[in-house]
């Protein structure tokens, strides 16, 4: 539609000699460009993005490897319970985990369990995201951790 419009403003606008008119023609076509732009980047954002892997750049995670994280020392008894494994008698380890990001210093992981897993985070549902410090994970293990 944008590429029709535009083109149509482009012979209108050569079959008249008037400045005003050829101008007043372009703003016209502009008002309508804007928004069809608008609206069809919003029709990707809300359509298409949620379904592309995040391993390509988009905003599903459903095909993300999970990880189980090993800790430190002690410094597993900093971290919020319910991301802890402690079936074993030691809490050294995570429960498995999706990373969502990770930087230099830190790694963003949710609970696959959490709002519904990935399908629901795509239709709008928001896991609890946590941050832990890389300084206190000593292994990623991805994979199928179904023990």
């Amino acid at each position: 539609m944008i590429l029709l419009v535009l083109w149509r403003t482009n012979i209108r606008v050569s079959g008249t000699d008037d400045t005003n008119s050829k101008a007043a023609r372009w703003v016209l076509a502009i008002c309508v460009v804007g928004p069809a732009y608008y609206l069809s980047v919003l029709a990707f954002a809300f359509n298409v993005y949620p379904y592309i892997p995040v391993e390509r750049g988009g905003g599903s995670f459903v095909e993300s490897p999970i990880a189980v994280l090993r800790f430190k020392g002690d410094f597993a008894s900093t971290l919020p319970e319910d991301l802890l494994d402690c079936h074993s008698g030691k809490c050294d380890r995570s429960v498995p985990l999706i990373v969502m990001e990770e930087t230099n210093v830190t790694l963003f992981v949710a609970n696959p369990k959490d709002a519904g897993g990935p399908y629901e985070w795509r239709m709008g549902a928001r896991p609890e995201i946590t941050a832990i410090n890389r300084d206190v994970v000593s292994t990623i293990s991805l994979g199928n951790h179904s023990e």
